[in-house]
């Protein structure tokens, strides 16, 4: 899951049925803020993966998002935990406009233990990379976030 709308937290929320709309939801206000949490709160695992299944089913979010899948996002579910995602979805809020820019490179989840991973070859981390981790970090802490710098082998 790189850069882009984060379609697995919209799936809390989703009650559209075009793309258009999705990315909509993404102009996050107070009320709308308090509709989504008290969503996130009662929503259930499969309601979750049924919504994502909807908004993924859409070719536009499936370009901006390539290789998000049905598992992985109950995987996610699993792993991090409804307050952790509720914890999420209050620091998207914050600044939405930059959440998915900044979003690491990596999100692996395996044995319910998920860590995210920025990949780096001979580049830095970007600001908004930083700011992602920053901002996401306390509302996961949790969640492993690694810098993998990659080197060329001799």
């Amino acid at each position: 899951m790189g850069s882009g709308q984060q379609p697995w937290l919209g799936a809390f929320w989703y009650e559209g049925n075009s793309s258009y709309e999705y990315l909509k939801k993404f102009e996050i206000h107070p009320p709308t803020l308090d509709k989504i949490v008290n969503h996130a709160r009662g929503i259930s695992r499969s309601d979750l993966l049924r919504n994502f299944d909807k908004i993924y089913r859409d070719p536009v979010i499936r370009e901006i998002n390539p290789g998000l899948s049905r598992r992985l996002i109950g995987m996610m579910f699993d792993a991090i935990g409804r307050q952790s995602l509720i914890n999420v979805i209050h620091a998207y809020a914050q600044v939405p406009q930059d959440s998915g820019t900044g979003w690491p490179d990596l999100t692996l989840v395996k044995k319910n233990v998920c860590k995210f991973c920025e990949v780096k070859t001979t580049d830095n981390l970007r600001d908004t990379q930083i700011c992602t981790i920053l901002r996401f970090k306390p509302a996961m802490p949790h969640v492993a976030f690694e810098v993998i710098q990659l080197i060329k082998a001799k």
